[in-house]
């Protein structure tokens, strides 16, 4: 009998998807060029003309645009299958020498969960701390000094310890703690209140820590442990921003953090947030430690990553393992790479306590600028400034610039630095660039030029640009202090 082959070429499969990418690429150009030929009208006039620009921008641009975004989609999905179909191969390769495979190279925070052996006297005083926590009626200082107190006795507790407290909580103890904590917890004397990362301080220590089934409990009691995955989209995409209501959510399949995590697993999914994904791209880039060293997986359905408040102080942000869905179920967020779904962890992570919403500030009823979307909010972390970003990823001073002499010195320095684009696309750009958007620098060329690459994927064209074509091509960079 002659075998068959199963499964795929994984070769076969990237180099499709790599073509198809290029094919969709070719096709969006072919757009604008027409698009700009239609607005420059040379001398034609009269109702045919008004007739056929009409249907241009009503119909039929829009429908090339939907033909480019279908084939992105179709080439990201090939690179998953491709992904997938390695892994499993790799699995096999491993059971039939006998090995036992270990999918996820995340080193566990807590590898012992200990003994749940408190003492009646210990949870009752515990129970006393979270009653406490989850009272908001002190006027004079809020429930923030009771927030901190709880946190500092979840620290000292084990994961034993932690679930015998939480089997001990009722349902309704758990909603109240998540209601005190929603809330901002000033009170008279207290002008700051809870601030978003003392709010994910407390629940990554019972996130990180508790079982699986007490993890469901949780989520179930404390509805903002999950953010709110609405997407306004990437208006540097094809046919713009492509706003999408759902709120849906999927378990992935493949390891968080793979044996090789690199700048090559960045892949911008349906948010537009070039700027986070283009700032992760590059302080991996400088740090092929950093991975491991800020994203965990624990084992018991959740996934801790480690940013930087305000004051460049790390803080470790839990959250549940699970990942916004777009229509038909697939992953909405940032793409799983060959090496884990890291990034759409590091996306979800930065959602719960992301505080710089600059792009999307309005001017409420009383003329006083208000943010639009906070903290647990995906459209938070859209449309960014790279300062605010990196500053999440890297607890550095970051600097914005203008000049490619800073930059240029900066980038043979070996500092992290993200590059943004015009908003309309410039006469003689080069290969590769997209008006609006913001790319990671990737080293530079032969010739002196810096390369950057696209956070759509490590598919999509680089771009190679002079310091001439960055002072008038580019709007400008933000680079991390060495």
């Amino acid at each position: 009998m002659v075998a068959q082959f199963l499964g795929s070429d994984v070769g076969e499969l990237r180099g499709f998807a790599k073509d198809i990418s290029s094919a969709a690429d070719d096709l969006d150009l072919v757009s604008k060029k027409l698009t700009q030929l239609i607005v420059q009208n040379r001398g034609w006039q009269g109702p045919d003309a008004q007739r056929f620009t009409s249907q241009w921008h009503g119909r039929n641009r829009p429908t090339l645009a939907k033909v480019v975004q279908g084939l992105l989609t179709t080439s990201r999905e090939l690179r998953v299958q491709a992904d997938e179909q390695e892994r499993t191969s790799l699995a096999a390769d491993i059971t039939s020498l006998g090995g036992a495979t270990s999918p996820d190279h995340s080193s566990s925070r807590y590898p012992d969960r200990g003994s749940a052996d408190l003492s009646e006297q210990a949870l009752a005083d515990l129970k006393g701390l979270v009653d406490k926590a989850a009272d908001t009626d002190n006027i004079f200082r809020g429930n923030d000094a009771d927030i901190e107190k709880l946190r500092k006795a979840l620290d000292e507790l084990t994961p034993a310890e932690l679930d015998q407290l939480l089997a001990s909580l009722s349902d309704q103890d758990l909603n109240a703690l998540g209601q005190a904590l929603a809330k901002d917890g000033k009170g008279i004397f207290n002008w700051e209140g809870t601030t978003p990362f003392e709010r994910q301080m407390l629940l990554e220590k019972i996130l990180s820590k508790a079982s699986p089934e007490q993890v469901a409990r949780i989520k179930e009691q404390i509805p903002w442990v999950q953010p709110n995955a609405v997407a306004q989209g990437d208006a540097a995409r094809p046919g713009g921003a492509n706003s999408d209501d759902s709120n849906e959510w999927m378990n992935p399949s493949g390891p968080v953090v793979g044996a090789h995590p690199g700048k090559d697993d960045i892949s911008q999914g349906g948010y537009g947030d070039c700027v986070v994904m283009a700032g992760l791209g590059t302080i991996v880039d400088r740090d092929p430690n950093w991975v491991r060293d800020h994203v965990v997986d624990n084992g018991n359905g959740t996934v801790s990553v480690q940013l930087y408040d305000k004051n460049g102080n790390p803080q470790w942000v839990s959250v549940t393992n699970d990942l916004p869905a777009a229509d038909g179920g697939a992953q909405k967020g940032a793409q799983p790479g060959v090496n884990g779904n890291w990034p759409a962890y590091v996306e979800k992570a930065l959602v719960q306590v992301y505080g710089e919403d600059d792009s999307n500030d309005g001017t409420n009823s009383h003329g006083v600028k208000d943010k639009i979307y906070g903290p647990g909010e995906y459209r938070a972390i859209e449309g960014n400034y790279g300062k605010d970003a990196l500053s999440y990823l890297s607890g550095d001073d970051i600097s914005t610039i203008t000049s490619s002499q800073q930059l240029w010195s900066a980038v043979e320095n070996g500092q992290p630095a993200i590059v943004t684009t015009k908003s309309e696309l410039p006469d003689g750009a080069p290969d590769g660039y997209v008006a609006g958007h913001a790319f990671f620098v990737d080293g530079m060329d032969a010739e002196g030029n810096i390369i950057l690459q696209n956070p759509w994927g490590p598919d999509r064209p680089k771009v190679h640009m002079s310091p001439k074509q960055f002072e008038e091509m580019f709007g400008n960079a933000s680079i991390v202090a060495p």
